[in-house]
């Protein structure tokens, strides 16, 4: 994969930055009262000259200084007074090596931070040093701010995450102008800078915010390309998203990205390859997006300090229920679905990335008594996989694997991975259905959802000579018409926890228990009670390896408890 990365790095971002040392002005234009477009090369800069000084929203590549300010002189300027960084890329931040001395710099605080560090893209093949101090913006904001210069109420607007993590929109008021930088590629498939901050979603979702924010009649200078209307934004946020939902979509069916190119994914959207970018060429750069931008969260929602052994250094929880490892662990995004391992040293549990919306399974390691941050794990993070559960012995782990059929349909496929040493072997299908748990003996418990829409039954298989034996439905207590899921099965089957729906609960769905009785039946269903199930979403238990702490989820995190609470209710 890493060799085919480097082939289809696409179009370097420095062949954007032409190079040009001439004195002649530039293309321009009037398109306001003191306000004038430049055409720099393919790239837009916005000129605001009058009695206040001259103010341009971007500058161009270091090599365009001279023809820029040749452009300003022709157009009544003497010197460059403000400039306005749209986003931090060199074709557009360049000038500021040129004029940064005397101008006064303004941009979001992402451009100066990025401006100030060196970067190796990898997908692009490049490498950028950091500006010197004097290149770097002088003002910095966070949300958006406000000028008055020339006549024109001037609106700086950040965009959150989309071409890049820096991206603002400046707005003319009175000349009715939006200047959008390279939120806004018109002449073709656009370039998602996702290494620094930029997401594809962000893109199609900034493109919204523009279209929906500003007056109808609006011109719309892009960062390359020709001028747009609304309308035509909002056809061109279209393409956005059916080319992400085409990739997408593709990648949960776990087609290839050699796969994906011939396919025609974006037919319709031909006409768009005009641009800097090819079908193929746009089709990598979603799809290595999606991929670097799950990796880019696994990485971020991990805080600093060591955590030592046991349970990831977090203080044990007595007969109150408490969120799992906040910060870490249990994040602003939604997490489920753990396992230790049976000697403690390796924890699993889902995450649901939202870009694109897809449950992953994470792992934290422990070596030399030091936890490591979540990771995901080798064998998942393209297809959408959750609930991860070791066997007793430690040398398998089951989890849920979301497939698509032929018809459109979603399935659920549980699926197993067997340890290989110090790595884990390609996961194969099991059977059909929802969270797998083990006990000694090697009976799987799991959930089927095969036969009723929003209603599920928990059944076991056992294992004979190797084989999965033909599903079993619990009884007793266990099943319910509702919806029963999710079983925890204890080691030696003396009891199981699951979730269920059925009325009489404190949520939306509650954790209950069930005892083996001594004739081998299962017995009723009774509630964990209050101080767990709350009003909300309680579910997906699992017990501790050493039988200490119950796990489960409610309202998007982990919380645990002395699992003692079990036995209290036998």
């Amino acid at each position: 994969m890493r060799q085919l990365f480097i082939a289809l790095v696409l179009l370097p971002l420095n062949l954007l930055y032409s190079q040009s040392n001439s004195n002649e002005p530039f293309p321009s234009s009037t398109i306001g009262p003191n306000l004038y477009k430049i055409e720099v090369d393919g790239n837009s800069i916005i000129a605001s000259i009058g009695p206040d000084g001259v103010l341009l929203t971007d500058v161009g590549g270091e090599s365009k200084g001279r023809r820029v300010m040749a452009t300003v002189r022709k157009l009544g300027g003497t010197k460059i007074d403000y400039i306005i960084d749209t986003h931090w890329h060199v074709d557009h931040t360049g000038g500021n090596i040129c004029f940064g001395k005397t101008a006064l710099i303004i941009a979001h605080e992402n451009v100066r931070k990025r401006l100030s560090e060196d970067k190796c893209l990898k997908f692009w093949n490049e490498e950028h040093l950091a500006f010197p101090e004097y290149a770097l913006p002088d003002i910095v904001f966070s949300d958006r701010m406000t000028l008055y210069v020339n006549g024109e109420e001037i609106e700086i607007i950040h965009l959150p995450s989309g071409h890049t993590d820096g991206d603002v929109i400046v707005y003319f008021t009175q000349a009715n102008v939006l200047h959008v930088g390279d939120c806004l590629f018109s002449n073709g498939f656009p370039a998602i800078d996702f290494e620094m901050g930029g997401s594809v979603e962000g893109f199609a979702e900034n493109l919204n915010t523009i279209a929906s924010t500003m007056p109808p009649d609006v011109r719309i200078i892009a960062g390359h390309g020709p001028d747009y209307t609304v309308a035509q934004l909002k056809s061109y946020e279209k393409m956005i998203r059916s080319s992400l939902k085409a990739v997408r979509e593709a990648m949960q069916k776990d087609m290839s990205l050699e796969a994906m190119q011939p396919a025609n994914l974006l037919e319709g959207w031909e006409a768009y390859s005009h641009g800097f970018f090819s079908c193929d060429q746009w089709i990598n750069m979603i799809y290595q997006s999606l991929l670097h931008h799950s990796h880019r969260v696994s990485t971020e929602t991990a805080p600093g300090p060591q955590l030592k052994a046991p349970y990831l250094g977090q203080t044990p929880p007595g007969i109150t229920p408490k969120v799992f490892a906040p910060g870490l662990i249990s994040t602003d995004l939604d997490e489920f679905g753990c396992t230790f391992s049976p000697d403690g040293s390796e924890f699993y549990f889902t995450r649901t990335f939202t870009e694109p919306r897809r449950h992953t399974i994470m792992v934290c390691r422990c070596e030399n008594e030091v936890w490591s941050k979540p990771e995901i794990a080798s064998f998942s993070g393209v297809h959408s996989e959750a609930e991860p559960n070791f066997s007793t012995d430690g040398k398998k782990l089951f989890f849920g694997r979301l497939r698509q059929t032929e018809d459109g349909d979603m399935v659920s496929d549980i699926m197993l991975t067997e340890c290989t040493g110090a790595s884990w072997s390609a996961p194969c299908r099991v059977v059909t259905g929802m969270f797998a748990t083990v006990a000694k003996s090697g009976t799987l418990y799991f959930t089927d959802v095969s036969n009723k829409q929003d209603k599920g039954d928990i059944v076991s298989s056992r294992l004979i000579d190797g084989v999965y034996a033909a599903p079993e439905k619990l009884t007793g207590g266990v099943n319910s018409p509702y919806l029963d899921a999710h079983p925890f099965i204890a080691p030696d089957e003396s009891y199981l926890i699951f979730d269920s729906d059925r009325p009489g609960g404190a949520g939306s769905s509650d954790l209950y228990v069930v005892f083996r009785m001594k004739n081998g039946t299962w017995g009723k269903a009774i509630n964990l009670g209050s101080k767990i199930n709350t009003p909300g979403y309680n579910a997906i238990p699992s017990v501790s390896p050493d039988g200490k702490y119950l796990f489960y989820h409610t309202d998007g995190d982990i919380w645990w408890v002395d699992a003692g609470v079990i036995e209290t209710l036998k």
